[in-house]
């Protein structure tokens, strides 16, 4: 029993570790701009049409929000 128990505290950790990983990295991308380069480029391949957007706003919380100026 208490093996089981060492291995799915083990399991737990390392999933709650990924995912706090995975934030992280998602966090970084976003303030490092690389979610607005795919956003335009994106909007430019399906619409043929010349984007600008001005600078990205990441708010965490509860909810995970993105604010574009201009």
């Amino acid at each position: 029993m208490k093996k089981i128990l060492k291995i799915v505290s083990l399991v737990g950790i390392s999933l709650v570790l990924f995912f706090g990983l995975v934030l992280f990295a998602f966090y970084y991308l976003i303030e490092a701009g690389e979610f607005r380069r795919f956003l335009i480029s994106e909007v430019e391949k399906r619409t043929q049409l010349k984007v600008r957007v001005g600078e990205a706003e990441l708010e965490m919380g509860r909810v995970i929000g993105i604010s574009f100026r201009d």
